[in-house]
């Protein structure tokens, strides 16, 4: 673990809020060969799938597809697309990293409250069934770990605005100067610096596009799930 800048290490924090695509799951395969297709089905050779994720860092999806059509004064329906499509992949589709759930269940067993502050839709109904991010934390096994979950449809400003890290401490009933947030972008370390919180880059995540420190200016930077434990929680080591 390093820090990246002049603040110290946090000291006693309480609350971890974490991003949720490429932070604690690996979706992004899912997530690309998704896009691939609905801009294969769409003629569309410009941006590439690839190109359009690395560009998004952190935003959300659905305002950059909604911003791609209006500037090519298209009307494809894209993000529906693609919503469409993604959620219609089952439960395989993604993966919790290495070491996450033993993090987790650690931390838990330390009294960390924990949450998900995600750009993608926490819960909504598609085609008359249950989608968004709840159902991938109970595929992944890891729901009742988490006691706050906001996603994209909870907030009016998504990341970097802070409004969805404030909206999950209010929920955790969480002080941001004891909190932490974990994410692998840079509207995930704006959106917690906004917020008055503390920020991590979490760097094992498999996208090809890594953010860098300079870019992000995170408190700190760790390499691996487990360092997340060597802070101090809650005065606990």
């Amino acid at each position: 673990m390093t820090a990246s800048h002049h603040r110290k290490i946090p000291h006693s924090l309480t609350t971890v809020l974490f991003d949720w695509d490429d932070t604690l799951v690996d979706s992004f395969p899912a997530r690309l060969a998704t896009l691939r297709s609905v801009f294969s089905d769409a003629s569309i050779g410009a941006p590439s799938a690839e190109e359009l994720f690395h560009g998004l860092q952190g935003k959300s999806l659905e305002v950059a597809l909604a911003q791609l059509e209006a500037a090519n004064s298209w009307r494809l329906n894209l993000f529906d697309r693609y919503r469409r499509a993604y959620w219609h992949k089952g439960p395989n589709g993604i993966t919790l990293y290495a070491g996450i759930e033993q993090v987790l269940l650690a931390l838990r067993a330390r009294g960390v409250k924990l949450g998900i502050v995600t750009s993608k839709g926490r819960s909504f109904q598609l085609e008359g069934r249950t989608t968004g991010v709840v159902v991938e934390l109970a595929d992944a096994g890891v729901s009742d770990l988490f006691s706050a979950v906001v996603g994209y449809e909870d907030v009016a400003k998504p990341k970097p605005h802070p409004e969805a890290v404030l909206l999950a401490l209010k929920q955790l009933g969480a002080s941001p100067e004891k909190a932490l947030v974990v994410g692998d972008s840079a509207a995930d370390m704006a959106s917690g610096r906004a917020a008055g919180c503390w920020t991590c880059l979490a760097r094992w995540g498999a996208s090809t596009y890594q953010t860098s420190v300079e870019e992000t200016a995170p408190d700190m930077v760790v390499e691996t799930p487990e360092e997340l434990l060597a802070l101090d929680y809650a005065g606990v080591r």
